[in-house]
């Protein structure tokens, strides 16, 4: 009997007895198959698959016409699942989070005809309960990913900009992490808050404090809102993040008058000089930061010859006097050998900021900027404590100046190295 003249109750009791892939294979053998079988093998995985694959699998291959009849057929549009199954099916997709709903897929492929499908059966916009755990809405898959429409596409649709479970504590943070200024603009087309704080920080100091980032951000953010006294809550904050940031963010910030404290500028530098880039310090010289005895100190305990040699190069007095009468010659050959890169103020080490670690399963990069040299440096050079000394004296530091007690540079040399001895002899000191 040929298969298509059996009765459609016979076939339905076949396909009953056969596995998907055969169920599968048996409806493409002809037209009249296909419609009888096709809603059946839909329901079936819907029935008998708990998280969905099928309609996971279509989603992030883009295929819009099996999905709607997923959905057609009673698939659960909110379902979760884990990243491994994707993973495992090897399709082009890589999730920002472990948990996804066919919505986060969409979005992060960018995919506007088939998130605006998901939306009309009810896809929700601020992310679903799942095994797991509530999954981030897709808006925050979409805006990483950078796909500006389907942002705005979703937007429209009431997804949230801020709510304490989103990543980063909501959109505007995720956008300064990717770098996107397009991206930021239509924010604050939907009325974004740019001074809503996240883990004690608000947007401006995020950006003041990447190296990664283009001034252009921080000038937007200032631009449309942001508040530079809600971001320096505590005096002097705003300038020290902006050490860890760029030359030129450090340059607008002090621009715009941010400042330290009277008196509270040494402490920052004793926390920064040991990898500050010269170029941050010539900066803080042109803006009126000039060096007294006590900066001049650490820059020597430090190590930092360069530092040193603009200083000089400056015009300042190296024969200034600290509180017991040593001037910096006799500091630096107290001090010099026993060199601490940890500088210790107040009898304590002071620990530097540095950002926290965020629960992506990928890292958020920046897109390509224009970044300025960064104000901190991970190679500066350490210069020996004979080349300390040598600088000193070309610099024309006093050789034979003598302390409160009376002693000069060369009696505090007894315990140093012989070449350090004859360096002072050598230029006159006794």
């Amino acid at each position: 009997m040929n298969l298509l003249e059996i009765p459609t109750e016979l076939i339905l009791l076949i396909a009953l007895s056969l596995p998907e892939s055969a169920l599968a294979h048996l409806l493409q053998v002809h037209r009249s198959l296909n419609e009888l079988l096709l809603p059946h093998l839909y329901q079936r995985h819907i029935r008998d698959s708990r998280l969905q694959e099928g309609l996971f699998w279509c989603t992030a291959t883009g295929n819009e016409a099996a999905v709607r009849k997923f959905l057609h057929y009673g698939a659960d549009v909110n379902a979760s699942m884990g990243i491994y199954p994707i993973r495992h099916a090897k399709i082009l997709f890589q999730p920002w989070f472990d948990v996804q709903t066919p919505l986060n897929v969409a979005a992060n492929i960018g995919n506007d005809t088939l998130v605006a499908l998901l939306l009309d059966h009810g896809a929700n916009v601020h992310g679903s309960p799942s095994h797991w755990s509530t999954t981030q809405p897709a808006v925050i898959d979409a805006l990483l990913s950078g796909h500006e429409s389907t942002v705005r596409l979703l937007l429209l649709h009431g997804s949230p900009i801020h709510e304490p479970g989103m990543e980063q504590g909501g959109l505007v943070n995720c956008a300064i992490s990717t770098g996107q200024i397009s991206l930021l603009k239509l924010l604050v087309e939907f009325k974004a808050d740019l001074n809503i704080p996240w883990q004690g920080r608000h947007p401006l100091n995020r950006a003041v404090s990447s190296r990664n980032l283009s001034t252009e951000i921080v000038q937007f953010l200032l631009v449309n809102g942001a508040d530079i006294a809600l971001a320096n809550r505590h005096p002097g904050l705003l300038l020290n993040e902006a050490y860890h940031g760029t030359i030129d963010t450090l340059r607008l910030m002090l621009d715009l008058g941010a400042t330290y404290p009277p008196d509270d500028f040494e402490r920052w530098f004793g926390i920064l000089v040991g990898n500050c880039a010269v170029e941050t310090v010539h900066l803080l010289l042109e803006y009126g930061y000039g060096p007294n005895t006590e900066m001049l100190s650490i820059a020597i305990r430090a190590q930092r010859g360069d530092i040193l040699q603009l200083f000089i190069d400056s015009g300042v007095d190296l024969n200034m006097r600290d509180k017991r009468g040593l001037t910096l010659l006799h500091t630096a050959i107290v001090r010099c050998e026993r060199a601490d890169p940890r500088i210790r103020i107040g009898g304590r080490s002071i620990a530097c900021f540095r950002p926290g670690r965020e629960s992506l399963i990928r890292k958020i990069e920046p897109g390509p900027q224009r970044v300025s040299p960064t104000c901190m440096s991970d190679k500066v050079e350490k210069y020996t404590p004979m080349e300390i000394v040598r600088c000193l004296i070309r610099g024309g530091a006093d050789l034979n100046a003598q302390d409160a007690q009376g002693h000069t540079p060369l009696a505090f040399a007894k315990g140093c190295a012989p070449a350090i001895q004859q360096m002072l002899v050598d230029g006159g000191g006794g």
